[in-house]
């Protein structure tokens, strides 16, 4: 059973005047259900608690629209809409996406929308085996897509938290100019270069991998892509050096957070089981390997006891193991 939908509403309107104003607040879970639209034509809507979360079971969406004159706040952190947002005017609009559990916004500045703008954000890209340019990695981490109709051109930007752990695109430790930017197309991806900006969620933070953002400094016709994601270019030729952490410090400060290989080739068929000192499986990962272990337990967030585990990695998936070793859970 789904939850109570909580919405309070307040409109004021003059008897005298033509002009109608009004404001919606938000206090619950809403849910709008494929091929439907819920669309907010309040000069201001607050997100004062639970999600919009628009389904999906086929191609067609649900989908959360808001009017030219829109604008919303965002009263607590956890409160946004998981799914689909759509518009249909020109001009700067943040989106308000993200995923079930990450508030993850975008902002287009439209200069031309012949039609309607959707937007939405996904904690991975699509699985494209390679950009265009092989200097820069894959990306792995963060999606937003988009749907258009008719020619829309726009200047983007893409916003970064802490919980985006950008800190896994690489082995080493990264400043926030070794970031780039991928934008999907339909022969895969091409780089784009944006400049640093402050996130405006969190003016009081300095820019850096957990609270920063990008402008994409050309516009570009949204048609011709599919959706945006963050990748980086090689660091150095010592890429191809194999290395495996023995320690992981699981204490979010950015250094060692999460159990690290490089220089690898993992498959769809790979496969990683770590054990514990008794026997107990407590990972077990069929795939490509995204660095961003952290110590917890299989399927579930909750954290490993500090200590020795035992790891054996499998490649090629051909049952036999061909790396083994012990790594070290450790906590400060």
């Amino acid at each position: 059973m789904k939850p109570q939908i909580n919405i309070f509403v307040l409109l004021k309107c003059f008897l005298l005047s033509p002009s109608l104003w009004g404001q919606l607040s938000i206090f619950g879970d809403i849910y709008v259900s494929e091929e439907n639209q819920l669309h907010i034509a309040f000069e201001d809507t607050y997100f004062n608690g639970g999600k919009i979360i628009t389904e999906k079971k086929s191609i067609t969406e649900g989908v959360v629209s808001f009017g030219s004159r829109s604008k919303w706040h965002q009263v607590r952190e956890a409160s946004y809409v998981a799914g689909s947002v759509r518009i249909y005017h020109e001009g700067e609009f943040t989106f308000p996406v993200g995923s079930n559990t990450n508030f993850s916004p975008i902002t287009l500045y439209l200069l031309k929308n012949n039609d309607f703008v959707q937007v939405q954000y996904q904690d991975r890209p699509p699985h494209i085996l390679s950009l265009m340019d092989t200097a820069y990695e894959s990306p792995k981490f963060h999606y937003w897509s988009w749907k258009t109709s008719g020619l829309t051109t726009a200047k983007i930007k893409i916003y970064c938290w802490d919980w985006h752990r950008l800190d896994r695109l690489s082995f080493s430790q990264l400043n926030p100019n070794q970031l780039h930017y991928g934008l999907l197309s339909n022969t895969g991806w091409e780089v784009f270069m944006g400049h640093l900006i402050n996130n405006p969620f969190t003016e009081k933070e300095s820019i850096s991998l957990e609270y920063g953002g990008a402008l994409l400094l050309e516009p570009f016709e949204l048609s011709n892509y599919k959706g945006i994601s963050f990748t980086l270019a090689h660091l150095s030729p010592t890429f191809s050096e194999k290395t495996i952490s023995e320690v992981i410090t699981p204490n979010n400060d950015g250094i060692n957070d999460t159990w690290k290989i490089k220089g690898y080739s993992f498959s769809p068929k790979s496969r990683i089981r770590i054990y514990a000192i008794d026997g107990t499986l407590v990972y077990d990962h069929i795939g490509t390997y995204q660095n961003d272990w952290s110590g917890t337990k299989i399927m579930s967030s909750e954290k490993l006891p500090q200590g020795s585990y035992f790891y054996s990695i499998d490649l090629d998936g051909n049952l036999a193991p061909n790396l083994q070793g012990w790594i070290l859970i450790k906590y400060f």
